[in-house]
C-alpha cells in the first residue's frame, strides 16, 4: 500500500514517521509542563510518550527492523540500524522504568526527584533518537 507522503515509503513508515514527530512534541511539552512544575500533568504526558513509544516498536519498528538487518540490499544501513535498536530500546527500557516502577501514577514523591538526574538525559537521547528515526526514513524512503 503506498504511503501518505509520495515517496517510496509504506503506510506504515509514514504514519510511524508522524507518531515519532507527534512524540517529539510530546517530549517538548512534558518537558515544559515540569519546567512549570506541573508534574503531575508531566507524569501523565511521558506516561503518554512511553506507550505512543512501545506501540511504534513492537507493531513498526522491530518487523521493519528485522527486513533491514536480514535483506542484503540495505546491508549498507545494518551498522546505523543496529546503533538505533541499541540506543533505542535502553531509552526505552529507561523510560518504562521511570514512568511504571519509579512513578506508578503517584502523586510525585521523593523518588522521583531522586531521578531527576536521568530524566535530562533521557530526554536528549529520546529527542536524538526520534531525528535519527527520521533520518532512517529519510535514507531509505526519499
Amino acid at each position: 500500500m503506498a504511503g501518505i507522503f509520495g515517496t517510496k515509503a509504506p503506510l506504515l513508515a509514514d504514519i510511524n514517521l508522524i507518531l515519532l514527530v507527534g512524540i517529539l512534541v510530546l517530549l517538548i511539552l512534558g518537558y515544559m509542563m515540569m519546567k512549570r512544575r506541573r508534574l503531575r500533568t508531566h507524569g501523565y504526558i511521558m506516561l503518554t510518550v512511553v506507550v505512543l513509544k512501545l506501540i511504534s516498536i513492537l507493531l513498526i519498528m522491530l518487523p521493519s527492523a528485522r527486513i533491514i538487518l536480514f535483506e542484503p540490499s540495505f546491508a549498507a544501513l545494518v551498522p546505523i540500524v543496529a546503533i538505533h535498536i541499541s540506543i533505542g530500546a535502553i531509552t526505552q527500557a529507561i523510560g518504562m522504568y521511570l514512568v511504571f516502577v519509579v512513578w506508578r501514577l503517584k502523586e510525585p514523591i521523593a523518588s522521583c526527584f531522586k531521578s531527576k538526574r536521568r530524566m535530562k538525559p533521557l530526554l536528549i537521547t529520546w529527542i536524538f533518537m526520534i531525528f535519527l528515526g527520521i533520518g532512517l526514513y529519510y535514507l531509505l524512503y526519499i
